[in-house]
């Protein structure tokens, strides 16, 4: 509390430091201090004055009656009593009328002056009840707002779920078509795979039947060679068909 006195009191907030002394003043006067919850009051009505706020005025006044009522100074309770009411509009029932009444009625009791503690204690009550009233139909129109919220979010809600629905759907839909396509792409690339492993076979079978081929017509070449060469030499040994016939006409 202290840090933040200090630091209203830096940033020259009026309002914070007439609220810190009396936040001290009240727990001062809770622990029955009631001089040092006097003099913190006073500080705190002095800031209060120059802010100028009539509630804040009347709150303050009736705060400083309370301590000079528990020091059974009733003359200076009923001063700032009075004080108070230069602030306090009697026509609009608010909680400081309401405490304005009942600050009068303790001090009166305490007097022993019934008639008028009676008078005052009255007429906190019909304050009292005035701002219940206030308050039930305050309740009535909140929960009438309250009700009819509901109703607009049960609306919105189920228009949310319609659209949500609408969208699952959608994303449905279109899931389905990717994956349709996804697997229409896998059954082409199969297809293209299997085409493609039966091309690279009848290449390889190609190249094997060519090899093939290639031996044959070297062996046959090899072998036409070797009649050549043999009938080459039958040749050169065996006498020519002419010289043959001769010899067969001399016999």
């Amino acid at each position: 509390m202290l840090k933040a006195y200090h630091l209203a009191n830096l940033t020259k907030d009026t309002s914070g430091i007439a609220y810190y002394y009396n936040n001290i003043a009240t727990i001062y006067n809770n622990l029955k201090q009631y001089d040092s919850s006097i003099v913190n009051f006073k500080k705190s009505k002095y800031f209060k004055e120059i802010i100028k706020d009539s509630g804040l005025l009347a709150e303050v006044n009736l705060s400083l009656s309370d301590p000079y009522y528990r020091l059974r100074n009733y003359n200076k309770a009923l001063f700032y009593i009075n004080e108070s009411k230069k602030f306090i509009d009697t026509n609009d029932y608010s909680l400081s009328l309401q405490r304005y009444y009942y600050e009068y009625y303790s001090v009166y009791s305490a007097l022993n002056n019934f008639k008028l503690a009676n008078f005052f204690l009255v007429k906190s009550y019909l304050v009292k009840d005035s701002l219940s009233t206030f308050q039930s139909l305050e309740d009535v129109e909140y929960q009438e707002k309250l009700t009819e919220f509901k109703n607009s979010m049960a609306k919105d809600s189920l228009l949310n779920a319609t659209k949500i629905k609408e969208k699952n759907l959608e994303i449905k839909r279109s899931q389905t078509i990717k994956y349709f396509m996804i697997l229409i792409i896998l059954i082409v690339a199969a297809f293209l795979a299997v085409l493609y492993k039966r091309f690279k076979i009848i290449q390889k079978q190609k190249a094997e039947i060519e090899a093939q081929k290639n031996i044959i017509e070297e062996k046959a070449n090899e072998i036409i060679s070797s009649m050549n060469y043999a009938k080459r030499i039958q040749q050169s040994i065996l006498p020519n068909e002419n010289y043959v016939r001769k010899q067969l006409n001399k016999q």
